[in-house]
């Protein structure tokens, strides 16, 4: 029973999941890659929209858009406000989770979160909070240790990347089949392949110098490996949360008995949701964006994650500045309670309406 999990789980991660994942960040970053250079400068240039732009890159799946954010706060090109409102409406790699899975919650999502987040942005400079956190930056040291083998390098420079879009682009094709119910068991094993392959991808990524990313010249070729990089890191987190929720079901005896025990628990779920967003990077936050999908959580759980949670650009803040991270969390912690519980308080009383549409409870 416990292999067929494993199968189904890495199956359904690679097919299901990573390979639209792949097409979607590959479109995104195309269009980042156009428009890059414009935002900067438009986001330096325009104090009075600097709130709005930031919560724009923000809403950008993945975790690019707001990294972009962190070096303008950091030289005092934008605002306390500015960073607040990025860092709030970002959701890192977990938006792509959400968008495949459900693009209509995900809209409703993004319209949420880029609203808290220009309100927050608006209130924080209007009151000229966080002023004086740049005082005195001193960056952090890097104790991350990584290991030189060049055979394992020039296997990621050069043919990993390659192996991982060919894998993406069968997987993608048996994906679409998959949507459209025809019969793709017969190759099925494919995706646990490309499910194996992502978690190993992503371990030599974690230990081997990739340093020699830094002196491609060729743009497509850096993409290339950005987007294998990101997509076998969202797929092994995906598999992580398959596996994990399939084990649960399992041993608890059925689906509907842990949607019954986190249906009448559901303020503690969002309490548990809000502090599993508070953790950095995007890992934990696929794994709770994959209950959702699975209708294991509610919506308010899920929206109060998203708004507190940082994603991957927590980490260059955390490295120069601790202290603004520090205030970044507490002031995305605020409105994360506050829409988490009311949302949570509205669909205790709310329209039938808003249960079956919006609030999926």
């Amino acid at each position: 029973m416990i292999r067929d999990i494993l199968y189904q789980s890495a199956g359904n991660s690679f097919i299901l999941v990573g390979s639209f994942v792949a097409v979607t960040l590959l479109i995104f970053n195309i269009l980042d890659e156009k428009t890059n250079g414009k935002m900067l400068k438009i986001i330096e240039n325009n104090k009075k929209l600097q709130i709005y732009i930031g919560t724009f890159l923000g809403l950008t799946p993945g975790c690019g858009g707001a990294i972009m954010v962190v070096p303008l706060y950091l030289n005092k090109k934008v605002s306390f406000g500015t960073l607040v409102a990025t860092f709030i409406a970002t959701m890192g790699d977990a938006a792509f989770v959400l968008m495949v899975g459900k693009p209509k919650i995900f809209i409703y999502l993004l319209i949420i979160s880029g609203t808290v987040a220009i309100v927050t942005g608006l209130i924080i400079d209007k009151f000229k909070i966080g002023q004086n956190l740049l005082i005195n930056l001193s960056p952090a040291k890097d104790d991350t240790i990584k290991i030189e083998y060049k055979p394992i390098e020039n296997f990621l420079k050069n043919y990993a990347y390659i192996i991982f879009i060919i894998l993406s682009l069968i997987g993608f094709y048996l994906g679409v089949n998959e949507l459209f119910q025809n019969n793709i068991d017969h190759l099925y094993f494919l995706g646990v392949v490309g499910t194996i392959y992502s978690i190993i991808y992503t371990i030599l990524n974690k230990i081997i110098d990739t340093s020699f990313e830094e002196k491609i010249k060729n743009k497509w070729i850096k993409l290339g490996i950005h987007i294998s990089k990101e997509t076998a890191f969202v797929i092994s987190w995906v598999f992580v949360a398959f596996f994990l929720y399939n084990i649960l079901i399992y041993f608890l005896g059925g689906e509907n008995i842990l949607k019954d025990i986190l249906n009448n628990n559901k303020a503690i779920v969002i309490l548990i949701s809000i502090f599993i967003g508070l953790i950095p990077g995007c890992g934990p936050q696929i794994l709770l964006t994959t209950l959702y999908l699975n209708g294991t959580i509610p919506f308010a759980a899920l929206m109060a994650n998203a708004i507190c949670n940082d994603g991957d650009a927590l980490f260059p803040l955390l490295a120069l500045n601790r202290k603004a991270s520090i205030y970044v969390t507490l002031y995305n912690l605020i409105p994360a309670f506050i829409v988490g519980y009311s949302l949570y308080f509205i669909s205790k009383v709310s329209f039938t309406i808003f249960k079956k549409s919006f609030f999926n409870i």
